[in-house]
C-alpha cells in the first residue's frame, strides 16, 4: 500500500534493481545477528541499506539513509529501541519500523504500538517469516488480526499532549476510505474488504494508500491506532 521510494544504490550493495528492491536498516547490537539477517535478506532480493549497533545509530541511519523499513531490536546500548522508534517516527514518519520482540510485556507492546511501530517480529521466527513481515510492512498492511493489539489499545486513552478525541473522522477522508478503515479496525484484510465492498483487490489498496496519506501514517496499524485514540473508529463496530 505504500509507494516504494527510489534511492541510488548504496556503494558495495549487491542490488540487481535498486529502484524496486526493499531497503532495510538492521538495528541490533549483536554483529552476528546483523550479518545473518543481511545475508538472508540480500539473498531474497532486498537491500540492507545500513546497520546500527545502538538506538542512536538507528535514528541517525533512518534519517540519513531513509530506508523503507527499520528492523529494530529493543535492548541496545546508548538508547533503547523504543526511544529510537519514537524519534524515528518524529523525524522521518514515512519510514516504517518493525520491532524485534523477545518477550511479550503488555507495557512494552503498548509503548511500541503508540510509538509508531508498524508491526512486530520475533528473533525466533523462521527467516522466511521475517521476509514476509517486511514485505507486508512495505505494503502498509501490518498485523492483520487485532486479537493481540486491540486489548492494549482499549486502555490507551486519548492522544497525548492533552488532546481529546473529537469522534469525528477527518473531513479529508472519503466515505469509502472511512468504510475501509472500519474494516481494517476489525482485522479484515484487503481480499476480504474487496469482497464486502464489491471492489477489486487493487482498488482497496489504492483507497488504503490514499487514507494513510491523508492521515499522515504509513500503515494500517497506525491508521487504526489514530482512529481509536481520536474516537472515530471502534473495535466493536458492526459490519453494516
Amino acid at each position: 500500500m505504500k509507494t516504494r521510494r527510489e534511492h541510488p544504490a548504496d556503494a558495495g550493495s549487491p542490488v540487481p534493481d535498486p529502484e524496486r528492491a526493499i531497503r532495510v536498516l538492521v538495528a541490533d547490537d549483536h554483529a552476528l545477528f546483523r550479518r545473518g539477517v543481511r545475508a538472508y535478506l540480500e539473498s531474497h532480493g532486498m537491500v540492507v541499506a545500513g546497520e546500527a549497533r545502538s538506538g542512536r545509530e538507528a535514528v541517525q541511519g533512518a534519517v540519513s539513509l531513509h530506508p523503507d523499513v527499520v528492523l529494530m531490536d529493543v535492548r541496545m546500548p546508548d538508547m533503547d529501541g523504543l526511544e529510537a522508534l519514537e524519534l524515528i517516527k518524529k523525524r522521518v514518519p514515512d519510514v516504517s519500523v518493525l520491532v524485534l520482540t523477545a518477550f511479550q510485556s503488555k507495557e512494552y507492546l503498548l509503548r511500541a504500538v503508540l510509538g509508531g511501530a508498524s508491526g512486530f517480529a520475533s528473533k525466533g521466527d523462521p527467516p522466511a517469516r521475517l521476509c514476509a513481515l517486511i514485505e507486508e510492512t512495505v505494503r502498509g498492511e501490518g498485523p492483520a488480526a487485532p486479537a493481540w493489539w486491540a486489548p492494549l489499545l482499549k486502555g490507551a486513552g486519548p492522544l497525548a499532549d492533552g488532546e481529546t478525541g473529537t469522534k469525528t473522522p477527518p473531513g479529508a477522508l472519503t466515505s469509502r476510505e472511512l468504510d475501509i478503515l472500519r474494516h481494517l479496525a476489525r482485522g479484515l484484510g484487503a481480499v476480504e474488504i474487496a469482497r464486502l465492498e464489491g471492489l477489486s483487490h487493487g482498488t482497496v489498496r489504492v483507497h488504503c494508500s490514499s487514507a494513510f496519506r491523508k492521515l499522515g501514517v504509513s500503515d494500517r496499524l497506525q491508521a487504526v491506532v489514530l482512529g481509536l485514540r481520536q474516537g472515530w473508529l471502534n473495535l466493536e463496530e458492526d459490519e453494516g
